[in-house]
C-alpha cells in the first residue's frame, strides 16, 4: 500500500464523503459509524477531515483574503491537534477560514446531511450551525439534498450553495 512507505508524521487529509447510490452500500456506514473513522480502519493511518464540505467549483472561486466579510469557513476534524493547525494553515492559504470541528469521530457534523456541508457558511455560521447538527437527520437530509441539487450540477457554484441551503439550513431552522 502506498501508505506503508509514508512517513508516520505524513498528514493525511480525508475530503471524502460518502453516498450509498454512488459508493455501494457500507454497512458500518449505514449503522452509525463516522465516515472518516471507516476511512481510517481503510488505509490504516489517522486522517483530517477538511475540504469535503465545499463544492469543487466555490473551491476555485470562493476563496478571499483572510478579514474578507463573505469568507467562506471550511470544517477540521482530526484526532491531532498538530496536523489540524498545519491543514488550517493550508486552508487559510487557499483563501478560507478554518473551524476545529473536534475529533475524528466527531467529523460526522460534516458529513453530507448536516447544514455545513456544500452551504458556505461564514465562520460565524459554521461555528453556529456545528452545535445544531441532527445526527438522525442526516441520511434523509443527504437524499433531500441530491434531488435539490442534481438540477444545478452544471451551474455555477452559486446556485449549488443555494440548493443546498434551500434544503439543509430551512431544516435548521424547522427545528
Amino acid at each position: 500500500m502506498l501508505l506503508n512507505k509514508a512517513r508516520k508524521e505524513t498528514i493525511v487529509i480525508d475530503v471524502g464523503n460518502y453516498y450509498p447510490s454512488r459508493d455501494g452500500r457500507i454497512d458500518e456506514l449505514e449503522n452509525g459509524l463516522t465516515e472518516s473513522v471507516w476511512v481510517e480502519r481503510q488505509i490504516g493511518r489517522p486522517v483530517i477531515k477538511v475540504l469535503n464540505t465545499i463544492p469543487s467549483k466555490a473551491l476555485m472561486a470562493a476563496g478571499r483574503p483572510a478579514g474578507s466579510r463573505d469568507r467562506v469557513a471550511l470544517p477540521i476534524s482530526g484526532d491531532n491537534t498538530k496536523a489540524k493547525e498545519i491543514v488550517a494553515q493550508l486552508i487559510d492559504r487557499i483563501g478560507f477560514d478554518s473551524v476545529d470541528a473536534g475529533t475524528i469521530a466527531e467529523s460526522w457534523r460534516q458529513q453530507p446531511g448536516s447544514p455545513v456541508y456544500c452551504t458556505n457558511p461564514t465562520k460565524e455560521e459554521l461555528r453556529l450551525w456545528l452545535k445544531q447538527v441532527d445526527r438522525s437527520s442526516l441520511a434523509a437530509n443527504r437524499e433531500k439534498v441530491l434531488k435539490a441539487y442534481y438540477p444545478t450540477r452544471d451551474a455555477d457554484y452559486q446556485a449549488q450553495i443555494e440548493a443546498h441551503r434551500s434544503v439543509l439550513i430551512s431544516e435548521l431552522n424547522n427545528e
